[in-house]
């Protein structure tokens, strides 16, 4: 369980906007079990200019610093990153250490597909899965990188379909409205994602993110929430 949190907490992240201009945004996560509000990890998004493959791109990276009270059964930092393109903002490369697994994906055009790595540490050979490129598959970084861009009618319903350590999961996902009392001083896009089928956690929760996305300038995540288990877990900006 422990493993799939912080895969969650990684991707959950980019929901920031549209900004294509070198930013960094600070997070702070806590989860809810009753009564108990404990703190889990401070997170940072950043994005920036760069090159991939000696052409123009982005590098976003996300990294989580757990709370040391949780350092006794948890690394101490986790990090994802991916390289877009620049223009477009295609996704390109992604990389993430989680623990004790390396993940690599490359995005190929046309019958070169998507291409997902999974490098188990301490295992000589990796697990490699192929995807079509269709351009509505993703792994759940750039899934959320896509989202985020995303212009949505009030009525529409986008299906996307990510994959998570070599699964493929059918997701839905529409704006439900706007809220301008949850976070004083902004109004918000509410954005409900729906993943079909089992969720995120082994014990099939975590089936629903709910995001607040600003609807101002950047449109930065204001804040989200997902159910896992019997508890509720909570990502709010800091620095904003």
């Amino acid at each position: 369980m422990r493993k799939r949190l912080i895969f969650i907490l990684l991707f959950l992240l980019p929901f920031i906007g549209r900004a294509q201009e070198p930013e960094s945004l600070e997070y702070e996560l806590r989860y809810k079990l009753g009564a108990m509000k404990t703190k889990v990890a401070n997170a940072t998004m950043t994005l920036e200019l760069s090159e991939w493959q000696e052409q123009p791109a982005y590098l976003s990276v996300v990294k989580i610093r757990v709370a040391p009270v949780f350092r006794l059964f948890m690394r101490a930092e986790y990090m994802a990153g991916l390289y877009l393109s620049n223009p477009g903002m295609e996704s390109v490369y992604n990389f993430s250490q989680t623990g004790k697994d390396y993940t690599y994906c490359y995005y190929g055009k046309g019958e070169r597909g998507i291409h997902f790595e999974r490098h188990p540490k301490g295992r000589k050979q990796g697990e490699h899965f192929f995807f079509d490129n269709d351009g509505r598959t993703f792994e759940l970084l750039s899934m959320l990188w896509y989202i985020r861009r995303f212009d949505f009618d009030q009525t529409e319903t986008l299906d996307l379909k990510a994959f998570f350590t070599g699964t493929i999961m059918d997701c839905q996902v529409r704006r439900t409205g706007k809220d301008s009392e949850k976070y004083p001083g902004h109004t918000a896009d509410c954005i409900q994602v729906d993943l079909l089928g089992r969720g995120l956690m082994e014990n099939g929760s975590g089936n629903q993110v709910l995001v607040w996305r600003d609807t101002e300038g950047t449109r930065p995540i204001l804040g989200l929430e997902i159910s896992l288990g019997k508890g509720t877990l909570f990502c709010n900006i800091t620095n904003l």
